[in-house]
């Protein structure tokens, strides 16, 4: 299955991607797809409990012959921009990146809208 809108032939060898939520779904796909194409991968994932989950898709990557790096890092901080680039350039052994997919949501309440409180949104 192809995640992402490029035709099957390009490459992606000698990039390296960060992709923000990809422990699980279609981050981890995304993830997936770029190594498929040759890309470094730095898996992104916040909570201890996605660690397991983001291990399986280093290890599907490196199953692939892929080179994948587990980044683990709360985004809401202020200091999560530089923290991730950082732990990705170390872990993938690179000097830039050169793909970001910012996949990583918070969800709120499942509330109706007039009932969510502005400060939600600050997060």
């Amino acid at each position: 299955m192809t995640i992402l809108n490029l035709p099957p032939t390009v490459s992606l060898a000698g990039k390296a991607a960060i992709v923000t939520g990809s422990s699980r779904g279609i981050g981890a796909g995304i993830a997936i797809e770029l190594a498929q194409r040759g890309a470094k991968v730095a898996i992104v994932y916040h909570a201890d409990k996605s660690t397991p989950a983001a291990q399986k898709v280093a290890e599907k990557i490196n199953a692939l012959g892929g080179v994948a790096s587990l980044v683990q890092v709360d985004l809401s901080t202020l200091t999560a921009g530089r923290d991730v680039i950082e732990q990705a350039l170390q872990g993938l052994q690179v000097e830039c990146i050169d793909i970001l997919v910012n996949n990583a949501a918070a969800y709120p309440p499942f509330l109706p809208v007039a009932e969510l409180d502005g400060a939600l949104f600050e997060q």
